[in-house]
């Protein structure tokens, strides 16, 4: 899964007073608005677990009846959330350059930025990948269907050889797999025997080492 900068996406709104909570007398509370917060929350908990639509009823300054005008519970919210940090923060592979132009600082940009985004922002990695709602609306199922064509995609221009789909996609998961692996590490603070930019780099030039093998394509070497 790629993922780009936050910048993309607006976490406070002009709505929000001094003190972090909505004005309802003057602007009301829209179903953008709850996501904003949701999104917010989430960030300052950095886990999913401590948010609740009570929670964020709180922080808009009004009764958490008005998010069940929008919403019946916390889990359709939730979707709402993920989908849109989904359309928000995932980026195509297929906007990579050919396979002749994929070179090793590249993919080693790809990987940083993976990680890098998970240790800023580790509630939204966790929202995405290990606490969300299981998806059950076609919106957030049709783009979890085309993150994974466009990671398809990507080993495919990748891979020395010609691949079906099939294989291609279990190279994706295997990859994504080890770096998933290691990010948990990262967020959970489970990193003990070395500093955090040292294991980053271990971690960056392992997972070059592993599409290397994966896909037999001969990187042209470069720097971080």
């Amino acid at each position: 899964m790629i993922l780009i900068p936050l910048d993309k996406l607006t976490l406070l709104i002009n709505s929000v007073n001094h003190n972090g909570r909505y004005d309802m007398k003057r602007e009301g509370l829209s179903k953008e608005q709850i996501i904003t917060l949701a999104i917010n929350l989430i960030e300052e908990r950095k886990s999913v677990a401590d948010v609740n639509l009570r929670e964020i009823a709180r922080r808009a300054g009004c009764s958490a009846a008005n998010i069940y005008n929008y919403y019946g519970n916390f889990d359709e919210l939730l979707r709402d959330v993920q989908l849109t940090v989904f359309r928000t923060h995932l980026s195509a592979p297929s906007s990579l350059p050919d396979a002749s132009g994929i070179s090793e600082p590249v993919i080693r940009k790809i990987v940083k930025d993976m990680i890098d985004f998970a240790i800023a922002h580790p509630g939204l990695y966790r929202l995405m990948h290990l606490e969300g709602a299981a998806p059950d609306d076609s919106a957030t199922l049709t783009a979890i269907r085309d993150n994974r064509s466009r990671a398809i995609g990507f080993i495919r221009k990748l891979s020395a050889r010609e691949l079906d789909d099939d294989e291609a996609y279990t190279i994706a998961k295997i990859f994504h797999g080890y770096l998933h692996g290691e990010i948990c590490r990262l967020i959970s603070n489970r990193v003990f025997d070395r500093s955090i930019s040292t294991y980053r780099k271990e971690t960056i030039d392992n997972a070059v080492f592993l599409i290397r093998k994966l896909t037999g394509f001969n990187l042209q070497e470069g720097k971080d």
